[in-house]
This record gives C-alpha cells, structure tokens and sequence, in this order.
C-alpha cells in the first residue's frame, strides 16, 4: 500500500512574513545592537519581555559586562497583542507616553535614549571602564 505524504490544505489564509511586522520588540532590540556596536562592546542593550493580565512588557536595559554585569533598566513598553497603542513607562523624569504606531513610538523612543538621564548613566559606566595609563606596571 503506497501512502503518499499529503499536507493538508491551509484553511489560515495570507500570513503575513515575520520580517514584514515592526513590533515594539523589534525596535528595542535594534537599539541594544546599536549600543552595542557604538560603544565597541563596552556596554549593550538587553530585551527582556514578559506577559501580565494579557498585556506584554518589553524592557530595555543597559548591561555593562566588565562592570560584574552592572544592568540598569531604562525603559519598559506595555502594549496587547498588537504592538500599538503601545505605552512607555521609564522614569519619574518622564511621563508615561502613549504611542498609537511605530512611526511615534520610535520618535518617543528616540527622546528617551538621547535624555540626559540615559546620557548620564552611559557617561558613567564608560568612565569606570576607562584604563588607567599604564607607565606604571609594577608588576611588568
């Protein structure tokens, strides 16, 4: 009895590619390459997301490696299952911001890591990973 493999026919209809949905994920984890390429590896973003009451929560933090994995959180979004409106929680410096699509939700992100409060933080922990002059090894 010859039994050929047959795929059964897909009721779903078009699914969309996953390389063609932007998501609050999505833009967060380019930011944490971005500040990891720009700072050479010195520090660099973690994504981390988590669901509550049918909502997610995806956060950003900063982790600086050579600082025992010194990580501050700069950011979390909650959003549906849909990404937008997505809303943005961070600090008392800023308040909470409702982005109704990627378009807003960069900008606003785009604010956040350029704030004085995020520039402080990476000022700082780039500070205490700067080498000490090395013309006095005394134990060359």
């Amino acid at each position: 009895m010859n039994v050929s493999a047959h795929a059964p026919d897909s009721l779903w209809g078009e699914i969309p590619e996953v390389s063609e949905i932007d998501s609050v994920k999505f833009v967060l984890e380019e930011q944490a390459l971005a500040l990891k390429r720009n700072t050479k590896g010195l520090l660099y973003g973690i994504v981390q997301m988590k669901t509550r009451e049918g909502r997610f929560i995806v956060s950003l933090s900063i982790v600086a490696p050579s600082l025992d994995n010194y990580t501050q959180q700069i950011l979390s979004v909650t959003h549906g299952i849909d990404s937008f409106p997505a809303t943005i929680n961070d600090s008392p410096d800023w308040p909470a911001t409702e982005c109704s699509d990627i378009t807003e939700f960069k900008e606003a992100v785009g604010e956040r890591l350029q704030s004085e409060r995020v520039r402080k933080l990476i000022r700082g922990l780039l500070g205490m990973m700067r080498p000490a002059p090395d013309f006095e090894k005394p134990f060359a």
